[in-house]
Parts: C-alpha cells; sequence; structure tokens
C-alpha cells in the first residue's frame, strides 16, 4: 500500500520503522565484530603473572537504536568503566593496552587491536555502508552508489579513522549508528 507524503516531517516518520531496524542490524554487525576481537584477545594469551578476571572479555555493550535529533542512534562501545577489578590501572587504560596490542600494559607476542580491529571490519572497510545499502534496497528503497568505499574515501568525506566514526557518518547521511568513544 503507497504512502502519501506532504512534506519532510512525514517522510522522516514513514521511514522510521525501517531506519530503526535497519541501524540496530549494524549495530549488531559491530557489537558481533567487537565480541569477536575481544575473544581473539583473550584466546591469543594466557597471563602467568596475575589471575583473570574476564571483565574485560564481558565489556562490549550495545545500545538499541532509538529515535534522535530527527535521525536514529545506536550505540557499540566497550564500557570501560565496569572495568573495576584492576590493579593499578583503570578500565580506560585497560580498553587503551588493548587497542594498543598490549596484555595487561605487557608486550606479548599475540598482539591484537581490539578497538582499530572492529573499525577496519565493519566501517574502514565498507561492510556496514554495503549493509546499509542492501537493507534499503531489500526494503524497496532506491540507493544509487557513485563510488567505491575505501578507506580513502572515507577519510575523503572528512572522517578520521580514529574519531566516532558512525557520529560523522550519520550526520552526512542519516544513517549509520554511533560508537560511544573511541580508544
Amino acid at each position: 500500500m503507497a504512502t502519501h507524503v506532504k512534506n519532510m516531517n512525514e517522510l522522516a516518520k514513514a521511514l522510521q520503522p525501517v531506519m530503526m531496524d535497519m541501524v540496530n542490524k549494524m549495530a549488531d554487525r559491530v557489537y558481533e565484530t567487537l565480541n569477536y576481537f575481544l575473544l581473539d584477545y583473550y584466546a591469543g594469551y594466557e597471563p602467568s603473572s596475575y589471575q583473570r578476571t574476564k571483565d574485560f572479555l564481558h565489556s562490549a555493550v550495545k545500545v538499541d537504536a532509538h529515535p534522535y535529533k530527527g535521525g536514529v542512534w545506536a550505540s557499540v562501545y566497550i564500557d570501560y568503566d565496569s572495568l573495576d577489578s584492576y590493579r593499578n590501572a583503570t578500565g580506560y587504560q585497560v580498553a587503551r593496552w588493548a587497542d594498543e596490542g598490549l596484555h595487561g600494559g605487557m608486550e606479548v607476542d599475540h598482539k591484537p587491536h581490539v578497538w582499530q580491529d572492529t573499525m577496519d571490519n565493519t566501517v574502514n572497510n565498507g561492510e556496514l555502508l554495503k549493509l546499509a545499502i542492501e537493507y534499503l534496497k531489500s526494503h524497496g528503497i532506491s540507493v544509487r552508489t557513485e563510488r567505491t568505499l575505501t578507506r580513502e574515501t572515507i577519510k575523503s568525506m572528512g572522517i578520521r579513522e580514529k574519531h566516532p566514526v558512525f557520529g560523522l557518518m550519520r550526520k552526512k547521511w542519516g544513517l549509520l549508528p554511533r560508537i560511544r568513544g573511541s580508544l
């Protein structure tokens, strides 16, 4: 059944359910990818000088999509405030170390970069944009793509790698969820 739209507010209201579902699917992809790299971080090194609490392993948080300032917003982040069981390190420092390839602040052979690897495998490689385009097309929304999204393309759009990328992309296209904070 066709929806008759008389103005931009009615268009936004008509698209909101589609956008909410799409942003949730995109946030799910980032959350799954973040958890994959958190698990890899834990699997790649067994500490001998301290006992693991696994708090960091379970620190990923996804906040479901919700309407926000005429668009849709979702968050995926590492909740470093919940990491209060570490001695001589804040939760933020633990998360930074994990993104710098360190385990407990120590250099070891296994050097994942948890946050950056997540960004590289969702945002920087264009996967989320492709997911958004496929989703919109599957719901009958015509989408034209004029160029391939690469790291260089993202940079040319003014999006810095270490910036909370989703927030900027949401502002440019009004599509993508925001990731709170960057490491």
